[in-house]
């Protein structure tokens, strides 16, 4: 059977602090029974440069997404294995 990923994540949201108030059961028996790794970004949070780094694996530096606006970004050059 082929293995399959899937990716959760919410604009906005403080993990730890949207499950201490109980009002995610699910993403709390998510988070207990698959793998679960923290991410931090470098720069603020913004969607556009947040979104690029997660889906890529690149810096803010390679993929030169500085906002929401997405002008300039060299994300056509990053290499996704």
């Amino acid at each position: 059977m082929a293995q399959k990923t899937l990716l959760i994540g919410i604009d906005g949201l403080l993990l730890e602090r949207g499950l201490a108030s109980g009002k995610a059961p699910f993403l709390k028996e998510v988070k207990q029974r698959a793998f679960y790794t923290d991410i931090r970004i470098e720069s603020i949070t913004i969607s556009g440069p947040s979104w690029s780094t997660i889906l890529t694996g690149a810096t803010n530096d390679q993929h030169q997404v500085l906002d929401n606006d997405f002008i300039g970004h060299q994300l056509h050059f990053i290499q996704i294995f």
